[in-house]
């Protein structure tokens, strides 16, 4: 068990690897297993939303940066608003 940062209820824990390295280790100790489903099915929407190619760096950048603000381990980006 583990609280859940995203939908802070006490839940079951990602019960696979979510990623390599320091960022599963976080994942999976802070992110229930419910809102990581969420989550991947999010970022199919994303995916096709934004036409990503996963293949480009930057793309997968920017997914990891969705991810992070969708599972609240980033905060969101500021909103810039064009006043005129």
């Amino acid at each position: 068990m583990i609280h859940c940062i995203r939908c802070e209820k006490d839940a079951e824990a990602i019960i696979a690897m979510p990623h390599g390295g320091a960022l599963g280790e976080t994942l999976k100790a802070k992110v229930c297993g419910l809102c990581w489903a969420e989550w991947n099915k999010e970022s199919v929407k994303i995916i096709n939303e934004h036409r990503l190619n996963l293949s480009d760096p930057s793309a997968r950048a920017f997914l990891s940066t969705q991810m992070k603000i969708f599972l609240k381990l980033a905060p969101p980006a500021p909103l810039s608003i064009a006043l005129s």
